[in-house]
């Protein structure tokens, strides 16, 4: 678990520093955002009631923390609907908001439990362009649609966790800081407030 998590995170800071070199246009503000963000590797995967517990308890406290909670699965079949090709990829299951982990770009929102952002070049692969937006692919059968494109140097498809007939777990969360916070207590005290085991 230790490496995939060190693969992930190499992943967006490889992605941030490739955001730089070809989008000029990068927002900085969210750039800003990810500088302040605290990633917790969870002793045990976290479930969705869990997960909306937390949420819940974040929405009473007074400086409330928005987070994501992710899970990757590694060299997963992906399948054009329209046409049949397929290719292999990583897959990034979240439950929250894509901004925390990429801070650039298209959004994926965890209200959006259809939708799914994918790399340039599985895109590619799958499609023979680039320009796939609303386009539709399938994960283990189940539909899909793209909701943007981004340049990666690691092949992957980033999807809220809405799988069918799966309970969706996940092993890290990464949580918003609010400004000025030290990243580490930031991580610690969200460690504390809802009581998981986990490392920073």
């Amino acid at each position: 678990m230790k490496k995939y998590a060190r693969r992930v995170l190499l992943f967006i800071g490889l992605v941030l520093a490739g955001g730089w070199m070809y989008h000029g246009t990068l927002n900085t503000q969210r750039a800003a955002a990810l500088e302040q963000n605290a990633v917790v590797a969870l002793d045990a995967p976290l479930g969705e009631a869990a997960v909306k517990r937390m949420r819940e308890t974040e929405e009473t406290q007074e400086e409330a923390v928005t987070f994501t909670a992710w899970a990757q699965e590694e060299n997963k079949s992906v399948k054009a609907e329209a046409s049949g090709k397929t290719a292999q990829t990583d897959l990034l299951w979240i439950n929250g908001s894509s901004h925390l982990l990429m801070p650039y770009g298209k959004i994926l929102n965890q209200h959006d439990p259809e939708g799914c952002l994918l790399d340039k070049e599985t895109a590619a692969a799958l499609f023979g362009s680039t320009e796939v937006e609303g386009m539709r692919l399938l994960v283990d059968g189940q539909p899909w649609v793209i909701r943007g494109v981004f340049t990666s140097p690691q092949k992957l498809l980033i999807l809220q966790d809405s799988r069918k007939g799966k309970e969706a777990v996940w092993d890290r969360i990464t949580v918003s800081l609010i400004q000025g916070q030290p990243i580490r207590a930031a991580g610690e005290e969200f460690i504390v407030r809802h009581g998981i085991a986990g490392t920073l």
